[in-house]
């Protein structure tokens, strides 16, 4: 009978645990007969080849050498010589439960293109190190999650996964030439090519960590260097990078660990700080923020200066409302015309990038990096004064900027602020004779509701019926959006994708880096009571974050 599936083991002077690894496949619960196991010695000085030659096991073993060329070569050379319909990937220093092959197995039977991902329990020796410990229970927690969830790409790892020997031939198998993250660049193709991951909670691996928190750090280390090459290869994998900011941390973590970054101070040593923390939970947040600054060291040793400074920094879009002569009380919601001159004299002082939105979106679209110090103007609701006041400074220093229109009459709110509810407004037919200068619009919706509280049918009237609006008016197609009050709901997130915006605004604080939701991008409220000293921190602190 033709082989269900072939283990695949790379190996590198680990003999010992490559022994208890083959072991281990002796005692599965499916017939020997029906898999065999390719061990591919990388090159190992410490006598593997030895151990293997005289080795019996009850299924068949095929042992290939090859000069030191690493695991993804490694990799390639076994899936060459492998003969079963289903390549099982594991680790030299991983040990498989008795129903590891049975689960690879159950999950090709179906006949449709899987990739099978199965966990991986750390066991850490009794005197092993605080790091490697918290890190042993935060793999036990990310086990837990993988079997709540639905898998991605970005969950497959090569240590304990299966694929069809079709599958693995047709995309190509491993990348040979990246220093590390091959296993998240393979599953990537995998994914580009129709792959459906599936978590198999029966088929269990234990791997022993030999390693210590300096190897974890210096891991971390080559992940950001190979993230560089892995997104000059497929540049639409930023959106799920570290490199494109895809993460959940708050802004001041990320202000920090840029700080941190941009001073070199070491990764060991900020780790060795950890070392000091009175309970385990400090010490745990702490280590993640020492593996996030390796990760962005080795970003940096990888990249040429122009790259660095394009990729640490992320593009603030500012946020305005109302704009008041020299004589009206400044507020939060109205800047006076002299300050809101001197800010953007500032901006061209300092020579940052004004982009128009539609051209973010256009970067964002390419899944490129804007140019350095970029940063996007906007301005909420549509009073008149956007024309009177603001458009004659953007006018003279050519900058472009966005207003989000509110196009019927009939508003029902103007953020609470009396002074708002009575300003003269920028209607459709103005809008139209403004069209060409330095005002683009986007949609606000027809009455500037909080659609939080709007029924299903009511969302669709008002974020399509805007749209609809403007374009009409305009003669031209409206792509961006903003939500009133910033209030993004799933629904309404929903309802803005499905009237066919290219992206949306909230009014959540932050940077937007290519991997912020296009739906719910960042911004920077300029109150119209910051001075210029305020405007200039603001913006540092933002890029940072």
């Amino acid at each position: 009978m033709p082989l269900e599936a072939s283990i695949l083991v790379t190996t590198y002077n680990r003999r010992a645990l490559l022994a208890a690894c083959l072991e281990s496949l002796a005692h599965q619960t499916v017939p020997a007969d029906r898999f065999e196991v390719v061990v591919v010695v990388d090159g190992s000085t410490d006598g593997t080849s030895e151990m293997l030659a005289g080795l019996h096991t009850p299924y068949r073993l095929v042992v290939v050498e090859q000069r030191n060329a690493g695991q993804a070569a490694a990799l390639n050379a076994g899936a060459a010589r492998a003969e079963g319909r289903t390549l099982i990937l594991m680790d030299d220093d991983e040990e498989a439960s008795p129903g590891y092959v049975a689960a690879h197995l159950e999950a090709h039977r179906s006949g449709t293109p899987v990739a099978g991902v199965g966990p991986i329990l750390w066991r850490v020796a009794s005197d092993t190190d605080r790091f490697m410990r918290l890190r042993a229970d935060e793999v036990r927690a990310h086990n837990d999650d993988l079997a709540a969830r639905p898998l991605t790409y970005l969950d497959c790892y090569g240590g304990n996964s299966s694929v069809s020997r079709a599958t693995y031939h047709e995309v190509g198998g491993y990348s040979e030439d990246l220093a590390k993250d091959s296993d998240f660049e393979f599953a990537y193709r995998l994914h580009r090519a129709g792959v459906d991951f599936r978590f198999l909670p029966d088929a269990v691996t234990v791997e022993f960590q030999t390693g210590d928190w300096r190897h974890i750090l210096d891991e971390h280390e080559l992940y950001g260097r190979a993230a560089v090459e892995v997104y000059r290869r497929h540049p639409e994998m930023i959106v799920r990078m570290g490199l494109g900011g895809f993460e959940d941390r708050s802004r001041r973590w990320l202000a920090f660990r840029a700080a941190v970054v941009s001073t070199r101070i070491p990764p060991r040593l900020l780790a060795r700080l950890g070392f000091l923390a009175p309970r385990d939970a400090w010490a745990s947040v702490w280590f993640r923020f020492a593996e996030g600054c390796a990760y962005w060291h080795g970003v940096r040793a990888a990249s040429d200066r122009r790259f660095w400074r394009t990729a640490r920094r992320g593009t603030p879009i500012l946020m305005y409302h109302a704009f008041g002569g020299d004589r009206e009380r400044a507020s939060r919601f109205v800047i006076p015309a002299r300050r809101f001159r001197i800010q953007m004299w500032w901006l061209r002082k300092r020579r940052y990038n004004v982009l128009s939105l539609e051209e973010y979106a256009a970067y964002r679209s390419a899944h490129r990096f804007p140019p350095v110090k970029s940063v996007v103007i906007t301005i909420d609701d549509g009073y008149l004064d956007a024309d009177t006041v603001a458009r004659p400074v953007l006018e003279e220093l050519g900058f472009p900027a966005t207003v989000f229109l509110v196009t019927s009459r009939a508003r029902a709110g103007a953020h609470g602020d009396s002074g708002l509810a009575e300003r003269p407004v920028i209607d459709l037919d103005h809008a139209r004779a403004l069209s060409g200068g330095p005002i683009r619009f986007g949609a606000h919706t027809r009455t500037h509701p909080d659609l939080a509280g709007v029924e299903q049918s009511a969302l669709q009237e008002e974020i399509r019926g805007s749209k609809g609006d403007l374009e009409q008016a305009l003669g031209s197609p409206v792509t961006t959006f903003a939500y009133p009050y910033g209030s993004v709901t799933p629904e309404a997130r929903e309802a803005v994708r499905a009237a066919g915006f290219s992206l949306a605004c909230g009014v959540r604080a932050g940077c937007n880096r290519p991997a912020t939701d296009s739906y719910d991008l960042r911004r920077t409220e300029i109150r119209g009571t910051h001075g210029l000293l305020r405007f200039a921190v603001t913006l540092l602190l933002e890029t940072l974050t």
